[in-house]
């Protein structure tokens, strides 16, 4: 199924839903259904043929043991107790569905004594279920879930979750709007249908994706696998995801409405509107400005939760606000996503579009409700704790971070005072580790330098065009990333990509659809490339190399501390798909020892010389290599590159 054809069956969906809301869940209900059904046709079909097999067996080895059958009915006893067994386990699956294991932090009465009294305000003005517990998680978000303890039969646990950065971002009455929002999914048993549509479509993703990697698609049953992975697994799974996904969504909209009920439509859409902002203010400002401290920093923030808090009560500058209120304005929902944008949730509130909003004050810590409704003691075990837990989660990132912080700024060091003129790679390089440092307006000051001296240069266009549209600058990013596409193979991918969320955001599906036929053409020539690459072939042909010569000296000087290496080629693989990246191939003739087999070590140096080269070698052994491709390998001028005297030992 493609996009399109997910599009169009949404699409159906959605003009169902304005006619019949009760006929789209009752066929979502029904769908599930249909896949359970498949499920259990599956087991049981496993099942008669273990019977089948165990009975068989039984009856030939009572047959050649020439016995009264005791011994065969034995077995056969056995047998049938082994596969009734694995039936039981496998429909135990699907009916009994244990819980997620999550290291969750729940909290008390006693830590949240005002915390409680809102949820149960909220549940018995809305004659909502019951809340079992209320777990406390660092990110800037609130959500429900309602685990069933028996499965399919039900008895489920209801849980709250609540962010700590929500709770440190919302005045309590955003933040009852947002319980109430969510005891509203309760009310609509919005979790139930949800959960189960969520856990069938986890199950055949997964089968799915055991169809894509099983060993039978190799052998006399790949056709039967193949129709299974394409008419049965595939098309039901993304069918299954449509609907799901298209429930959730509406969803959302009965649930902010249940919301609003308990305080009032400006309370809600400003509660939607706060915390969009303070999303992208954290993605696009307070994160990048925290990770730029690794370049100088060998360890990461202490208390980062505290500097979020910080952050919280600061407003944005005029530039940044206007960004954000650029890209909140243009977001239009995607098909795929469970929520819907920002735009349609206010409008279904009754609000106006959020471009029309003035950004909501930032609040005062006093006006929170991290510290109006939680104790001083629990608010600051949970800020210590989760900071540490933040610490502990990046500390090998950051240290990554440093270190590679520390090499951009030797490279800048040693590129700056070079006297002869930079090539434009080294130029490349130079830039790139100065917008790596940089924040994000100065960042496109660089680009734009470096691409009017290097107009035609793949990375830096997509790169610029990155940047221009997470600044809203759609009409020059899209024209930067086109050129990005067709100038280079190797960044070809990323810049389709690109492209491609941005068709996806604004809705211009023609677009969209040409750009994923591009995507999918490009996947299946790079996986040709891959086997094309992969190993030498009888039918590869050869060219003479362009590498430097620092880059073979410093390749025959590796060659030379194996050790077991005495002779060495080095060309170029004439290539059919992606012919644009050069393949080069390195065949390595080692040194033979009649008393010791010396094949694992040979391949263990293969592995090695292809890992620690740049760009990557095709490496191969010369004894391995078939005749013909070895012949004309060994024959291309200037091939030979590295011979060791066999009495000297050098070369």
């Amino acid at each position: 199924m493609t996009n399109k054809h997910y599009r169009d069956l949404v699409r159906k969906l959605e003009a169902k839903w304005q006619s019949s809301p009760r006929r789209v869940i009752v066929g979502g209900w029904l769908y599930g259904i249909w896949g359970y059904v498949w499920m259990l046709t599956f087991i049981h079909l496993i099942f008669v043929v273990l019977a089948v097999l165990i009975g068989a067996l039984s009856y030939y080895l009572s047959l050649m043991a020439k016995t009264d059958g005791s011994d065969g009915a034995i077995m056969l006893y056995i047998g049938g107790a082994i596969s009734l067994g694995i039936y039981v386990f496998l429909l135990s699956k699907i009916v009994f569905i244990r819980e997620p294991e999550s290291n969750d932090y729940v909290l008390t009465r006693e830590e949240a004594p005002g915390l409680f009294e809102m949820v149960e305000e909220v549940r018995e003005a809305l004659g909502a279920p019951e809340i079992h517990r209320i777990v406390i998680v660092p990110e800037h978000n609130a959500g429900i879930s309602s685990w069933p303890r028996l499965g399919l039969l039900g008895y489920p646990v209801n849980t709250l979750v609540v962010g700590m950065a929500f709770m440190m971002a919302h005045p309590p009455d955003e933040l009852r709007d947002t319980i109430g929002h969510e005891l509203g999914h309760l009310i609509g048993r919005h979790t139930r249908l949800g959960r189960w549509l969520f856990r069938l479509g986890q199950s055949w993703g997964g089968l799915n994706q055991s169809l894509d990697q099983t060993m039978l698609d190799r052998g006399p049953t790949r056709f039967l696998v193949r129709f299974m992975r394409k008419h049965l697994s595939e098309r039901y799974w993304r069918g299954l995801s449509a609907r799901a996904g298209f429930l959730r969504r509406h969803h959302e909209f009965e649930a902010d409405a249940i919301g609003m009920s308990l305080t009032n439509k400006e309370t809600a859409v400003r509660s939607l509107y706060r915390a969009e902002v303070l999303h992208e203010a954290m993605v696009r400002v307070f994160w990048p400005t925290v990770w730029r401290r690794a370049n100088e920093d060998d360890l990461p923030p202490a208390r980062v939760y505290d500097l979020i808090e910080e952050a919280m009560r600061k407003p944005l500058d005029e530039a940044e606000e206007e960004l954000i209120r650029k890209n909140l304005a243009s977001r239009r929902t995607i098909i795929w996503e469970d929520h819907p944008c920002l735009r349609e949730r206010v409008v279904a509130l009754g609000g106006r579009t959020p471009e029309i909003y003035d950004f909501p004050e930032p609040i005062s810590a006093e006006e929170s409700s991290f510290v109006q409704l939680l104790i001083p003691a629990a608010r600051e075990h949970y800020l210590t704790l989760f900071s540490n837990m933040w610490k502990a989660d990046v500390i090998q990132g950051w240290r990554e971070a440093h270190e590679r912080g520390k090499f951009e700024q030797t490279k800048i060091a040693e590129l700056s005072q070079k006297e002869e003129p930079l090539t434009e790679n080294e130029a490349w390089i130079l830039t790139a580790c100065r917008m790596n440092r940089s924040s994000e307006p100065l960042k496109v000051e660089i680009a734009e330098q470096f691409l009017r001296d290097y107009p035609e240069h793949a990375d830096a266009n997509f790169a610029l065009g990155r940047l221009y549209l997470r600044n809203g600058e759609d009409d020059r990013a899209v024209p930067l990333l086109k050129r990005a596409s067709a100038s280079s193979t190797s960044c070809r991918k990323d810049a389709l990509c690109a492209l491609f969320e941005y068709y996806e955001k604004l809705g211009r599906f023609d677009e969209l659809d040409a750009t994923e036929k591009e995507i999918e053409a490009l996947n299946l020539d790079l996986k040709k490339a891959g086997i094309e690459r992969g190993d030498i072939h009888v039918d590869d042909y050869f060219s003479p190399h362009d590498l430097s010569a620092e880059f073979v000296h410093r390749l025959c000087v590796i060659l030379e501390r194996t050790g077991v290496i005495e002779e060495a080629w080095l060309a170029q693989k004439r290539v059919e798909f992606l012919s644009d990246i050069p393949c080069y191939v390195l065949l390595v003739r080692f040194k033979r020892s009649p008393l010791q087999d010396t094949r694992e070590r040979d391949a263990r140096l293969i592995q090695e010389l292809a890992r620690c080269t740049n760009p990557p070698l095709l490496v191969g052994s010369f004894s391995r290599t078939s005749a013909r491709p070895r012949n004309r390998l060994s024959s291309v001028p200037g091939s030979r590159i590295y011979r060791r005297d066999p009495w000297t030992g050098k070369r």
